[in-house]
């Protein structure tokens, strides 16, 4: 596994796909999880990038100060982390298909589908970029123990921007589902932004709002693409596969929101917990999760 020097943006950075030709899943009407191995299937034209809206200019320290009120706000459930404004939200779980509009939907797991993918959905306080233009996350989300905690996933940008540097545009879009509807299986627009910068400037608009992660739950038979793909998506797909059992960790500590997890394999891999700014600077990144694409409501998320 690789190691990363960090260097913290005040804005929100973006998540970055490697895989492409997102095939819809049978047994759902939203196609929200992409395929792991990439395929030459045609890709959707890109959406022009947003313009973000300006921020006020912080100091570092400023910058620093700001993120730590925020982390102890999230944990103490105070402010704008009161569970009454983070609770409501129009994204709801397909499963259990019972749920009411006043219900409440905590910062955890909202969908298991087996042997593909954990739709998990979290609070996205802030970005990192690396030196080798991969994207940290830091994410806040619910315990099923009833406390909150934070944890950083990362986007590897950097194989994107290789397959733009080799002149593959077609495996370098990142995907970005913009829910439109109140549930996950509701209609939807896919977003495609190709390279780091471009999907960094995207995602920039998402900070402070809630977003779902698509996550692989499973490995990838790497072997079956050694002849198909270049050693730097093969070791890519390597660091996926490594992840796997801190992704079991995290879900296995989040919120379930009534959602059967007894087929969830257990782990004994601990994940990165931040309780502060400072931690962001620590992260060990053997022990972080990759996440391939995300999904973000654009009815609003506030």
């Amino acid at each position: 596994m690789k190691r990363y020097s960090l260097i913290i943006f005040a804005t929100l950075a973006a998540v970055l796909l490697i895989f492409t030709a997102c095939a819809p899943r049978a047994e759902i009407a939203l196609s929200s999880t992409p395929e792991l191995t990439p395929t030459s299937t045609a890709m959707p034209t890109a959406t022009p990038t947003p313009e973000p809206t300006p921020k006020p200019t912080l100091s570092p320290e400023e910058e620093k100060e700001v993120l730590n009120q925020q982390f102890q706000d999230f944990f103490n459930k105070e402010g704008d982390f009161t569970e009454e404004k983070l609770g409501f939200h129009p994204i709801y779980p397909s499963q259990p298909n019972n749920r009411k509009p006043e219900d409440e939907v905590k910062l955890g797991l909202l969908r298991i589908i087996d042997g593909d993918y954990f739709n998990i959905y979290g609070y996205l306080f802030d970005s990192i970029i690396t030196e080798e233009n991969n994207i940290i996350l830091i994410l806040g989300f619910d315990g099923k123990d009833g406390n909150r905690f934070i944890t950083p996933v990362e986007i590897t940008s950097s194989v994107e921007d290789h397959f733009l540097d080799i002149k593959e545009k077609d495996f370098a879009a990142f995907y970005i589902s913009e829910e439109k509807g109140s549930t996950l299986d509701a209609d939807y627009e896919m977003i495609l932004t190709y390279g780091s910068d471009e999907t960094a400037n995207y995602i920039k608009g998402f900070e402070g709002d809630r977003i779902i992660l698509d996550i692989p739950n499973d490995k990838i038979d790497v072997k079956s693409l050694e002849d198909k793909w270049d050693i730097v998506y093969l070791n890519y797909l390597e660091d996926c596969n490594s992840s796997i059992p801190y992704v079991l960790s995290l879900v296995n500590k989040l919120e379930t929101n009534g959602i059967d997890t007894s087929s969830v394999r257990k782990s004994s891999k601990e994940i990165n917990l931040i309780s502060n700014s400072d931690d962001i600077n620590s992260i060990d990144f053997e022990r972080i999760i990759y996440v391939p694409t995300i999904r973000h409501n654009w009815n609003g998320l506030r």
